[in-house]
């Protein structure tokens, strides 16, 4: 877990805006910007027809005090015409506000993937815990999904055409109440403004750690989904019981201080939304008693007059509110989008590095690897390899020992160029091509993909250079060899999609189908990360004479004493960085 990271609805939160605001807007789609402008077209459209239907209250007052039943009626249908097309337009306004969070979800997440599968960005991410970057998957998924949802739905529509409104409403309310009456609208505007600054704030930073801790919990619960059988084999069931409330309960107690800066926030937008209307009327007093603008007119246009204005200053204050409540939304989402943007400006620092490149190709050396003085230090800090020295010709085999936590997969990392090192160099005759891994925790993708598909990840068909046949048997003839033909069978076929995930397959299926994948291709070096661990020594031994017989050079991490007889080397790392190489 990281250390709580606050965010405010403050000037951070502008900035990180603008920052995702060019995601958004990717110059490689328009189509958010064609959204974006259908919906303030949408919008214009539909004040406008809002502005004639605020003025058919007033019409029909002055109809019914003169009583005049023919302009009544037809006044009553053309504004149930207009209220179906007001209405018409709003949908089209919800509709298009969907479509544009599609597409900014669309963008921002695209954006996000490209950054974190680009080199070892994943890693970095997900294994440096100094980087406040707290379940990464979390803020993919759902804070770009609450981020994009309120941004298009709630805060663009009013963002675009509350400028808009405003001015032109300052504009007819100044025609009527003067500078008075705008500067009695403005001026609650900024008192509302004021008071919003000081409450929602805290919103902003309380609803960042409740989204943290929603993330700890579904971490939580994706981990015992996926050991729940070892925590049944440990009866660990009450421990689990009593843990997975511990993750509730901290939650649920930031939601409870959510919940209390909820209360002032709710209380000052509802407040200003309905005194507003009350306002309205206050306002109405500058032309009446004040200016005496309607002494002349008689009683039926002296109704319909107080009903417009009412209409106007009543919309005029609506648009302030209509901002304060964007703003209030705005609170609520500042967390969410800072957690989203300071994921993103981490990843484009990770890709700025560039990729790790530890790794030498030579191919006029005579060795397969040559390590030289090659020192690895724990991300913590202390030695964790100090100065080794080893040197592997073809077909050479280095079996690697070692207390867990010594070194020994770090060791592997910086072969396969994902993990830096000090100092020292590592040489090889092989191109990153040639050198396969097989890790010690197997990883079959999910979505129900062949078993095809499996075995040649990451690749794709496409990209297999033999005949698909000749590729086939090969596949066909490793499935044989490491006793697979009943899951091939239970299958059906190498490109059938098997009506199972493979994530349950037994630990030995899994392990074998990953070896499977490492000699697929055809690898001059091969890494195995303890990947026989979950197979029988009878397996293990067929796995080792096939390595053999095809003279690929080995380094294997394993604590099985019958090991030994299949490497003519042995590399014994200790705990102070010390080793003994033979």
């Amino acid at each position: 877990m990281t250390n709580t990271n606050d965010f405010y609805f403050d000037i951070k939160f502008f900035k990180s805006l603008i920052y995702l605001s060019s995601h958004f807007y990717s110059p490689t789609n328009y189509y958010s910007i064609i959204l974006t402008l259908l919906i303030l077209l949408i919008s214009i459209s539909s004040e406008i027809l809002g502005y004639y239907l605020g003025l058919v209250p007033g019409q029909c007052y002055k109809t019914l005090m003169n009583k005049d039943s023919k302009s009544f009626f037809y006044i009553f249908w053309k504004g149930s015409l207009m209220y179906i097309g007001k209405c018409a337009l709003l949908g089209a306004l919800t509709t298009s506000g969907w479509f544009l969070y599609i597409v900014y979800r669309s963008n921002i997440t695209k954006i996000l993937h490209k950054k974190y599968f680009k080199n070892n960005t994943l890693l970095k991410v997900n294994l440096n815990y100094d980087n406040n970057i707290d379940n990464p998957d979390q803020r993919i998924t759902q804070d770009v999904d609450k981020m994009c949802n309120q941004l298009a739905n709630s805060i663009m529509p009013a963002a675009l055409i509350c400028p808009l409104v405003i001015g032109y409403y300052t504009y007819k309310t100044y025609e009527t109440a003067g500078f008075y009456g705008i500067g009695a609208i403005y001026l609650y505007f900024i008192l509302g403004t004021i008071v919003n600054r000081f409450i929602v704030s805290p919103l902003a930073k309380w609803t960042g750690r409740v989204e943290k801790y929603e993330g700890d919990l579904r971490y939580k619960h994706t981990t015992i989904k996926n050991n729940c059988e070892q925590i049944n084999f440990y009866k660990a069931q009450s421990f689990e019981n009593e843990a997975s409330d511990d993750f509730l309960y901290k939650l649920l107690k930031h939601h409870y201080y959510l919940s209390w800066w909820r209360f002032p926030n709710s209380f000052w937008q509802n407040f200003f939304n309905y005194y507003g209307g009350f306002m309205s009327y206050a306002i109405q007093y500058i032309p009446v008693f004040v200016m005496n603008s309607f002494d002349d007119l008689k009683p039926s246009d002296f109704a319909q007059v107080i009903a417009n204005n009412a209409f106007i200053y009543i919309y005029l204050i609506n648009s302030f509110t209509r901002l304060t409540d964007t703003a209030y939304i705005a609170g609520q989402m500042a967390g969410v989008l800072q957690r989203v943007s300071q994921l993103l400006k981490y990843m484009e620092e990770i890709n700025e590095e560039g990729a790790i490149c530890n790794t030498t190709n030579d191919t006029s050396i005579d060795d397969a690897l040559i390590i030289n003085n090659l020192v690895i230090s724990k991300p913590q800090g202390g030695i964790l390899i100090n100065k080794l020295n080893i040197n592997l010709k073809d077909s050479d085999s280095l079996l690697i020992f070692g207390n867990s936590g010594v070194g020994k997969t770090s060791l592997l990392r910086v072969i396969a160029n994902i993990w830096s090192y000090d100092s020292g160099e590592v040489i090889c005759k092989y191109s990153d091509s040639e050198l396969a891994i097989i890790p010690q925790k197997p990883y079959f993708p999910t979505g129900k993909l062949t078993l095809m598909q499996q075995l040649i990840f990451p690749k794709k068909l496409l990209d297999i250079n033999i005949s698909i046949t000749d590729f086939e048997s090969k596949v066909l003839d490793l499935l044989s060899m490491l006793k697979l033909n009943d899951l091939f069978k239970r299958i059906g076929s190498l490109f059938i999609q098997p009506q199972f995930e493979y994530v349950d397959l037994t630990p030995g299926e899994l392990q074998r189908l990953s070896i499977i994948r490492g000699l697929l291709r055809d690898p001059k070096i091969l890494l195995l990360d303890e990947s026989t661990s979950s197979i029988s020594e009878e397996m293990e031994e067929i796995l080792y004479e096939y390595l053999l017989k095809n003279s690929i050079t080995l380094i294997s991490i394993g604590h099985r004493k019958s090991l030994s007889k299949w490497h003519n080397h042995t590399l014994t790392l200790c705990y102070d960085g010390s080793y003994i190489y033979t």
